[in-house]
């Protein structure tokens, strides 16, 4: 009598991993795109940080973990998820580039000089944001963000015209 209990049983497991768990692991999944919005934001916020402290220091720091107590950004979406960042002051510490691996794309990345608030980005001359478009042909806002299907991100040569200047990932 024990063989069948056992059969109803793994049949049992079988039917509750399919109705229960394959979904929630959908969902997942398709909350990450909802994850890297907020990741998005957090890179603003940290690059907001990035510029105050250079307007109190004449300089970037040399590390996030001078401005911050970890060197990862962390958003929720029914629970935690974290990403490290990866950060690269220039040589004389006034430039930097930011670069995450996001939730759904593979890289997120960040530079001071075509991402901006809305604001900032509105309080910009035509020509100047006409100059930052044929440039890097976007910007950048803290309502959006800038990701890029490449595997080595920095090949894009539109977006990434030093790649050197960038965090190797």
């Amino acid at each position: 009598m024990s063989k069948p209990n056992n059969l109803i049983a793994l049949v049992l497991a079988i039917v509750l991993l399919i109705i229960v768990v394959l979904p929630i692991l959908l969902l997942d999944r398709f909350a990450n795109e909802d994850r890297d919005y907020k990741l998005s934001k957090e890179m603003h916020r940290l690059g907001k940080e990035l510029r105050e402290y250079k307007k109190q220091n004449g300089k970037y720091p040399e590390t996030i973990l001078q401005i911050r107590n970890s060197d990862k950004l962390c958003v929720n979406h029914f629970y935690t998820k974290c990403r490290q960042i990866f950060y690269k002051p220039s040589n004389d510490f006034q430039d930097f580039k930011m670069a995450v691996h996001s939730f759904t794309w593979l890289v997120l990345y960040y530079d001071p000089e075509r991402f901006m608030t809305a604001e900032e980005e509105s309080q910009l001359s035509q020509q100047a944001r006409e100059k930052l478009y044929k440039k890097y042909g976007v910007i950048c806002l803290d309502h959006f963000f800038c990701p890029t299907d490449e595997k080595d991100y920095r090949k894009d040569r539109k977006k990434f015209s030093n790649p050197d200047e960038w965090p190797i990932l």
